[in-house]
Formats: structure tokens, C-alpha cells, sequence
């Protein structure tokens, strides 16, 4: 791997820690009553199903071309779910060799586990965070990646997928338990209303 490809990837691990260090200080309003709704989230076309109207938070990253869309809500048990939407990472990713692929989807679970440690470091907890998994997955109808993790005694799942030069997140923290058939159903609902452009 060259030194601009590996500055490429190094780029890419310093803006997933950045993503979800933004999300993690969202504070999701708390929802009051059971129904879930759909609502985009970025501005092309990329939608998902939450149990309150999520915060909404468009961000940029200095030296990177293309906006964060993140969001968040939380339900009556207090899970949290959220999403990010990243419309140009920088690089076209379908460049990636299958091995390139493997490392950027690693550095992003790393990523997302510094940036989960430094959240709860900012409210002195002394939960651990530990990778307890990870598998290949289809999510808004693109091949990614599930990375799961515990903390403390809960769970988060993330899942991941990239096309071209957008990258797509969405994760659920559970306060305590939530049931896999309602995890597996809240991400199967994300999709595209139409495939951005640079997804083609």
C-alpha cells in the first residue's frame, strides 16, 4: 500500500472516531409513546425508522468534502438509536481491494470504540467496552458489516456499510436488553428512497 493510500485510510479512522464521538453527545429526546415513524436522515434519500423524531445534527470536518448527517433518538426503556450518513468520505471506496475493505471496516470499529470509551470518560464511568464480535451483513440493501460490542452490562450494535464515497452507520445502545428480533427488525428498515448518485 502506498503512503497516499495509507494516509487515505488514516484519514478515514480519524473521521469514524469523529462520527461517533458527535453522535454520542447527542441527547436524544425520550419518546412517549410506542409508535415508530420514519425519517430521513441526510438529504439523500437514506431513511430509517426511530421511536421519537430524532435529533438532527449536520457537521463538518475540516480538510474532508462532505457533510455528517447524524441523529439519534431513545425509547420509553431508554435504548438509544441512531444513525450517520457521511456523503463523501474523500476517497471512492469501490477502489478498495477486499483486503483494504477489511482494514477500513476494522479501523472503524476502533474508531467507534475510542470514541464510545471517550464518551463515557467524559461522564468519569467506569464501564468497560469490549468488541464481542463481528460479522458480514446487508444493510440498506449494500453489503457492510455488524461490529457488536457489551457496556458495561449492555450491548451496542453497529452496523456499516459504504459505496463510492458515502458511508452509512446506525447503532443501538440498549440500557439494559433489547430483544434481537426488534434489533434485527430496526435495521432492516433503513433504505434509500433512490440510490445517491455517487452510490451508482
Amino acid at each position: 500500500m502506498n503512503n497516499r493510500r495509507k494516509n487515505r485510510l488514516g484519514t478515514t479512522t480519524v473521521i469514524s472516531l469523529i462520527l461517533f464521538f458527535i453522535a454520542t453527545q447527542i441527547q436524544p429526546a425520550t419518546a412517549v409513546t410506542g409508535k415508530w415513524s420514519r425519517y430521513p436522515v441526510g438529504n439523500s434519500g437514506f431513511s430509517g425508522e426511530f421511536p421519537t423524531e430524532p435529533q438532527l445534527e449536520t457537521k463538518t470536518v475540516p480538510g474532508v468534502p462532505g457533510k455528517l448527517y447524524l441523529c439519534a433518538s431513545r425509547d420509553e426503556e431508554m435504548n438509544m438509536y441512531g444513525a450517520m450518513f457521511m456523503e463523501d468520505v474523500g476517497v471512492n471506496l469501490d477502489r478498495f481491494s477486499e483486503a483494504q475493505l477489511d482494514d477500513f471496516y476494522k479501523t472503524t470499529a476502533a474508531g467507534f470504540k475510542k470514541g464510545l470509551l471517550q464518551a463515557l470518560s467524559n461522564v468519569e464511568s467506569t464501564l468497560e467496552v469490549t468488541e464481542t464480535g463481528q460479522k458480514r451483513v446487508v444493510f440498506a440493501g449494500l453489503p457492510g458489516r455488524e461490529i457488536d460490542y457489551t457496556v458495561g452490562p449492555a450491548a451496542s450494535v453497529v452496523r456499516m456499510t459504504i459505496s463510492g464515497r458515502f458511508m452509512l452507520m446506525a447503532f443501538a445502545t440498549a440500557a439494559l436488553k433489547i430483544p434481537d428480533e426488534n434489533l434485527e427488525k430496526y435495521f432492516s428498515l433503513f433504505k434509500f428512497s433512490k440510490v445517491p448518485e455517487k452510490a451508482r
